[in-house]
């Protein structure tokens, strides 16, 4: 059974300028997780929204 997991993940500037990773979200749907990469990458340096298939009897 292949289950799917939508996740967003915001980029956040640090002092530097450099960029680094914000802490991964999941959503219910891809577009919950659309919509609320949207909202992020307005707040922060920008964001990605993305899904990713697995099937956890395999591991």
């Amino acid at each position: 059974m292949s289950v799917i997991s939508y996740v967003v993940l915001p980029f956040i500037e640090n002092d530097d300028g450099e960029l680094q990773l914000g802490e991964a979200q999941e959503a219910q749907t891809a577009l919950a997780a659309i919509g609320r990469a949207a909202v992020l990458a307005q707040k922060h340096a920008g964001a990605i929204a993305f899904s990713r298939a697995g099937n956890p009897d395999l591991g």
